[in-house]
Formats: C-alpha cells, structure tokens, sequence
C-alpha cells in the first residue's frame, strides 16, 4: 500500500493543478466580459452624446435613430450585465487561486510531520491569508499589464540596487 503522506501530497498537487487552470480560465472570462462592456459602453454613451447634438441641431430623424441605437445597446448592456459578470469571473478566479495556495501549503510545509515549532507555518499561513484577500479585492488587469510586469520582472528592473551582484 502506498505511503499516505504521497497519496495525500499527490492529491494536493492535483487541486493546485485544477486551481490554476481553474483561475485562469475564469480570469480571462473576468477580461472578456471587461471588454465586452467597453465594447458596448463606449459605443453607446458616444452614440447618445452624437444624437444630443443631432437634436440641438434640430435634425430629427438622425438624432431619433441615434437615440434608437444607444437604447438598443443600454438594453442589451443592461440584459447580459457584462461588468457583473466580470466580477463574479473575477472573484471565482481568486478564490481558485486562494484554494491552491492552500493546498500547496498543505503540500509543502503541512505534510512534514517533523517540525516542532509552529511560529513560522502560523507566520506562513497570515502571508497566505493576506495573499488571497489581495487576490480577492484587487481589480483585473489588462493583459498588456501582464505582459509588462513579466518583461520587467525578466529584465531585472524588479530588483533592489543592493541585492544586485556586483
């Protein structure tokens, strides 16, 4: 029978891994949905904006089928909710990434059966839970956002003057 520490770590490693999928899949519905609304956003208050200036101009039938659109939009904004959805998206791929944090905790740190002193897991455990209340509240990115922080990060422009070799 095989060893109930592995079981239990392979297991562990097997919610880290559908977490992360998890996450990120919801993350990217969370910036589809963003978008969505900025697509139909953006559009619809310029379109309102435009058929204002059509009727103080007093051009009635451009300003009425202006004013038609941006109604069509609002309402189709206002059927699928796109800003809702990206933050129930959102919020679902932090709490992805909460529960991988948790189990790779579990993994690594509580599945050793030899330490004594509990001050640095309790310690370790306080990080993880300030970690996933940021990965809570914080508000998504664009990718490009990513991209950026990856490149930097990759480049070194991330790291202190002092801990850098000489």
């Amino acid at each position: 029978m095989a060893d109930l520490r592995e079981e239990l770590s392979k297991e562990a490693y097997r919610i880290e891994e559908d977490s992360l999928y998890s996450a990120k899949r919801h993350y990217n519905a969370a910036d589809r949905w963003r978008n969505i609304n900025l697509c139909i956003g953006i559009p619809s208050a310029a379109i309102a904006a435009t058929a204002g200036c059509f009727g103080f101009l007093d051009w009635a039938l451009p300003a009425g089928a202006l004013a038609v659109i941006s109604t069509a939009l609002i309402i189709v904004s206002t059927f699928l909710r796109p800003f809702e959805r990206s933050d129930i998206h959102k919020s679902v791929a932090g709490q992805y990434l909460e529960l991988r944090n948790h189990a790779r905790i579990f993994r690594d740190i509580d599945l050793i059966p030899d330490i004594k002193d509990n001050g640095p897991r309790n310690r370790l455990k306080a990080l993880d839970e300030r970690r996933n209340a940021l990965n809570q509240k914080s508000p998504g990115t664009a990718k490009c956002d990513d991209k950026k922080a990856v490149a930097d990060i990759e480049a070194g422009r991330a790291v202190y003057e002092v801990d850098k070799e000489g």
